[in-house]
């Protein structure tokens, strides 16, 4: 039976996240609150049933038994906090209770902290990654203690359906996941633009090299995913022994690339705690 969700935030993330719920039948579109202060990003949802407010502020009252997606910015956390505070000296019925689920996206805000500053009793604590636009996410999940299964089978359910996979983490690892699949699409679009710079070079007008690195990246993901060999084999298998694939990666190994690419996600990883401790 779907659930009702109130999502706070409907950005990329947040959207995706509906979108992919809505696709799974983890609910309805009248099943569906939105707390978006642009509330025109909601306007086709708000046509089909969803109830769309511009602040928490606006909301009566929490939906019954809701499930409720925090997607703002990190940074709009404490505001969000002292709104939902100030709402309840008014009166209005904005506490969570034990029947709701609070899960939220919002990197580096830890568990105690979304704990303390909404009041929640428990909590699921997601990272997934911008790709859930396309239904093809990675999330890391992390429950509170004392989180009932059928609420933790929710929240993976509803990240399953912006992506095949969804791995459950312990906190301390969630940093270092949202360095690498948080921050990983942009090191695979960081190679993009560097491919499409070397065509360039080599003399390729710019939508032939766009193209043409398009499709490389492209099909090298599909038979990473069709085929159950590790990486290295399937790189094996590219390069001929003095060849050019061959001659490529001996220059990447000598400016140490991989080197490189390990320094760049435990420097990520380092900023996340960093975050995370703020």
């Amino acid at each position: 039976m779907p659930r009702p969700l109130l999502v706070i935030g409907f950005g990329n993330m947040g959207s995706a996240i509906t979108a992919g719920a809505l696709r799974a039948g983890l609910l309805t579109p009248a099943d569906l609150t939105i707390i978006e202060p642009t509330t025109a990003k909601a306007a086709d949802l708000a046509a089909r049933g969803a109830r769309v407010f511009p602040s928490v502020a606006s909301l009566l009252a929490l939906p019954p038994k809701a499930a409720i997606l925090l997607a703002i910015k990190p940074q709009g956390f404490t505001a969000l906090c002292e709104q939902l505070t100030a709402a309840r000296l008014t009166a209005a019925p904005l506490t969570l209770g034990p029947e709701h689920l609070l899960i939220s996206i919002l990197a580096g805000v830890r568990l105690d902290r979304l704990r303390a500053g909404l009041a929640a009793p428990c909590v699921t604590r997601a990272m997934p990654n911008l790709p859930a636009s396309v239904g093809q996410g990675c999330t890391a999940i992390c429950h509170d203690q004392g989180l009932s299964p059928n609420d933790a089978l929710y929240a993976e359910q509803l990240f399953l359906s912006t992506g095949p996979v969804v791995v459950e983490a312990p906190e301390p690892m969630m940093d270092a996941f949202t360095a690498l699949a948080g921050s990983g699409p942009a090191y695979v679009f960081y190679l993009a633009e560097a491919l499409t710079r070397a065509a360039r070079q080599q003399g390729f007008e710019p939508e032939a090299a766009r193209a043409i690195v398009r499709q490389t990246i492209i099909g090298a993901a599909r038979l990473l995913e069709a085929d159950q060999a590790t990486p290295e084999a399937l790189r094996a298998a590219v390069t001929s022994r003095g060849g050019t694939t061959a001659s490529a990666c001996e220059t990447l190994d000598r400016l140490e690339v991989m080197d490189a690419v390990d320094r760049a996600v435990a420097a990520g990883t380092q900023r996340a705690r960093e975050l995370s401790a703020v």
